[in-house]
């Protein structure tokens, strides 16, 4: 595991105990830019705000910024990238995610993506956030942009 790995890693275990011991202090919500007209909403159940890789069905970028995953069934989580990508708008992109060690996916650092053109040619993307949506942000999704 690299350096900034484990200080990251220390850190998110730190933030974890201060937000369990603090948990009956404040009101548990998520604000997130998520484009969809509502930026602050409840936080989704918790015991599904992670997921495996295994369980990620299909992707869809509906522009360079954003990737939308769909995770289990009927789960829908928003990846805003870091920089815009646009290879991903191509109708040949491959997304492509490495694992190293555990597949769970609890937060952007967690994700390694790149991408691929299906002809050698690989762009690394970075996610700034990760966010599982709600069923009222995912009804504001258009249909087409859907993964």
């Amino acid at each position: 595991m690299s350096i900034l790995r484990k200080i990251i890693a220390a850190g998110s275990i730190a933030a974890g105990a201060l937000a369990i011991s603090t948990a009956g202090l404040a009101h548990d919500a998520t604000v997130t830019p998520n484009g969809l007209g509502d930026t602050t909403s409840a936080s989704p159940d918790k015991a599904h705000s992670c997921f495996y890789l295994s369980q990620w069905q299909n992707w869809h970028a509906p522009n360079p910024d954003v990737i939308y995953l769909r995770v289990r069934v009927n789960d829908i989580y928003r990846l805003d990238l870091s920089h815009p990508e646009p290879m991903l708008q191509d109708a040949f992109a491959h997304l492509i995610s490495r694992e190293h060690g555990d597949d769970s996916v609890c937060g952007p650092i967690d994700l390694d993506l790149s991408v691929s053109d299906g002809e050698g040619f690989r762009a690394p993307i970075f996610a700034k956030s990760i966010t599982r949506l709600t069923p009222q942000q995912i009804a504001l999704i258009p249909r087409k942009d859907l993964p």
